[in-house]
């Protein structure tokens, strides 16, 4: 079952299934989180002084900007979407 999914051939794979764009490919889309998530880590990664401020606010900016975690969605309804 693994072995069909990473070939694609599991069902329900297709781009529409997705929501992605017309003219959209799903490994371009996911290439696309990627390095948005990948730039949020680096943004954490890069402060000298750490600290559950920086956490909290990469968390928030992660859950938002790639998994599409907002508003009613949110813990505590912390965060709306743009």
């Amino acid at each position: 079952m693994l072995g069909q999914i990473a070939e694609r051939k599991g069902g329900q794979q297709a781009e529409a299934d997705y929501g992605v764009p017309k003219g959209l490919a799903l490994r371009d889309e996911i290439a696309r989180y990627y390095r948005i998530g990948e730039a949020l880590f680096k943004d954490l990664n890069a402060s000298a002084n750490p600290s559950a401020a920086a956490a909290l606010t990469f968390t928030e900016e992660l859950l938002r900007s790639v998994f599409g975690i907002c508003g009613d969605q949110a813990p505590r309804g912390r965060w709306n979407c743009v």
